[in-house]
């Protein structure tokens, strides 16, 4: 065995115990080295996936990735997409080594980039392959949306955006029904507030990242309804309403239970997706 192959796999044994220790501090639990060098490798694989889809990237996904708050989103997006996909033809890892460099400069850090290096080449490991061109909403499309926002929610725990899914999950990856009054609102039937805070409860489970997107794909559905109502749904008790803005009804079985429950409490008709063929309230 040559001394280049025990370097090897001394690196990749490294690699991923660095990968279980990085990935094991989740949300509040991560230093800010940690989460600097966490969105620095989030943004360099959520820009590698727009370059294969052809896609320039949700502006507000952007926002609230990236490792540099003070730079516009328009220039993360020229730099990381722009310059080091398209321009250079970087693989994931040299990409998010490359941003890390940059964003450190940028924001006028005093991180330890050979540190944050090693930490990096850890995380990318098992998501490092050649770049594959996609055209289309295929279903690795689809997936890999979930799993972007199944990802951001471990990253930022409690601190992650309430509306994850919205950002992250485009509304034609969604099944979706029609309200018979009339569309003008688009209502989650299963609250995005609500959806957060059980990948929350999976992720301090131990739920992987897999886990859970397959847990948002399975209750991410809209139906659109009119104004009246969604204020209906969301208006407290008091004050006539449902109060199920953010939740649903205290008897509701998230298993078992059916997931337009908080629209037959409201007694809002609806035709329901295509993919919800039983649901016959």
């Amino acid at each position: 065995m040559t001394r280049f192959t025990l370097d090897m796999r001394s690196t990749i044994s490294a690699a991923v115990r660095t990968t279980v220790n990085m990935q094991s501090l989740r949300g509040n639990l991560m230093n800010e080295r940690q989460k600097f060098t966490r969105r620095v490798f989030e943004t360099a694989l959520f820009f590698r996936d727009m370059y294969e889809e052809g896609n320039d990237g949700n502006t507000n996904a952007i926002k609230i990735l990236k490792p540099t708050p003070s730079v516009e989103n328009t220039a993360v997006r020229k730099f990381v997409l722009g310059e080091l996909y398209e321009a250079q033809k970087l693989n994931l890892t040299d990409a998010a080594i490359q941003l890390a460099i940059w964003a450190n400069e940028q924001e006028q850090m005093q991180y330890d980039l050979e540190r944050i290096e090693a930490d990096l080449r850890a995380l990318c490991l098992v998501h490092e392959r050649n770049i594959q061109k996609i055209n289309g909403q295929t279903e690795q499309v689809i997936q890999r949306s979930f799993l972007r926002a199944a990802r951001y929610i471990e990253m930022e725990g409690t601190f992650s955006h309430s509306r994850a899914v919205e950002i992250f999950v485009p509304d034609e990856f969604v099944p979706r029904g029609l309200g018979k009054n009339g569309p003008g609102h688009r209502e989650h039937v299963v609250p995005c507030v609500y959806l957060r805070e059980k990948c929350l409860d999976l992720f301090a489970g131990d739920a992987t990242v897999e886990q859970v997107a397959q847990f948002l794909r399975r209750y991410v559905v809209i139906v659109d309804i009119t104004k009246d109502e969604q204020g209906c749904l969301d208006r407290s008790i008091a004050n006539g309403g449902k109060g199920l803005k953010n939740s649903m009804p205290p008897d509701w079985k998230l298993d078992t239970g059916c997931i337009f429950q908080r629209l037959h409490d409201a007694n809002i008709a609806f035709e329901p997706p295509k993919e919800f063929p039983n649901c016959t309230h």
